[in-house]
């Protein structure tokens, strides 16, 4: 069901593509409140497809946990040595 969900998703990604081809090259022709009207709702349209799209099988944002490499970090009680203590004021 998710597959069919992803293609319907591209498919209106196309469609809202299309729209705001035809609602630039109205715009190139004439320039009016209606053209823009119709770019702006081919625009919205086509980020509204862009985010309703399922991401199937794609991990959400971030570095893979088994990508970061696992550092050691010693733990030491090593105090401060007599010329270190000396040059402090």
């Amino acid at each position: 069901m998710e597959k069919r969900e992803v293609r319907a998703g591209w498919l209106f990604l196309l469609g809202s593509g299309l729209l705001v081809i035809d609602a630039i090259n109205e715009n190139l022709n004439e320039v009016s409140l209606a053209s823009l009207l119709h770019l702006s709702g081919g625009l919205l349209f086509f980020f509204g497809s862009y985010f309703a799209i399922p991401k199937a099988g794609i991990p959400k944002a971030g570095i893979p946990k088994a990508a970061i490499p696992k550092i050691a970090i010693p733990k030491t009680n090593a105090k401060p040595q007599d010329n270190e203590t000396k040059n402090k004021p």
